[in-house]
């Protein structure tokens, strides 16, 4: 139940008005993404581009930017939620902190 309880958490505050504030917070975001497909698909929320790297390369989903920005950071930014369900229920931990010492919860 630990993970529900952070998938709860984590979506609970992606349909928070307050994550408008968070976004303008950070505007760059994932600017050096070495997975720039991977990007355009979570900023875009194309699930089925997202599932079709997962396919090909697991790892993909866990790449970061030089600023320690993940993929669930940028889903987060965007208030996709049922990406943010799809990265999290392939390992993606929303308590993991970028360069700033920022999480994505």
């Amino acid at each position: 139940h630990g993970e529900d309880s952070a998938i709860y958490q984590f979506l609970k505050y992606v349909g928070r008005a307050g994550s408008a504030q968070w976004r303008k917070n950070r505007p760059d975001g994932w600017r050096k993404l070495v997975h720039s497909d991977l990007k355009r698909g979570v900023t875009t929320n194309d699930l089925h581009k997202v599932n079709s790297l997962y396919i090909q390369d697991r790892d993909s989903i866990h790449a970061v930017d030089a600023n320690g920005w993940s993929a669930l950071h940028e889903t987060a930014r965007a208030g996709h939620v049922e990406m943010a369900q799809y990265l999290i229920a392939r390992g993606l931990d929303s308590s993991v902190e970028n360069s700033e010492g920022e999480s994505a919860a």
